[in-house]
């Protein structure tokens, strides 16, 4: 697990700011490629993408 955002590790939600957009900028270097991270953890995230809850450990993808 990592307090960075890296492709292919897990990474832990940090309150109170983090969103799908800043992760994936900060993973990717692109925030329009959050669904992705949305996709890879649906499951976890639940129906709402724009909803993260802090403290909860989501999968970063690898993109090919």
């Amino acid at each position: 697990m990592s307090i960075r955002p890296e492709p292919g590790k897990e990474y832990l939600v940090l309150p109170p700011n983090d969103y799908l957009f800043l992760i994936a900028e900060r993973a990717y270097g692109d925030g329009n490629r959050f669904m992705e991270i949305y996709e890879a953890n649906r499951d976890l995230i639940g129906p709402d993408p724009t909803v993260l809850v802090p403290g909860l450990r989501i999968r970063i993808p690898i993109l090919g």
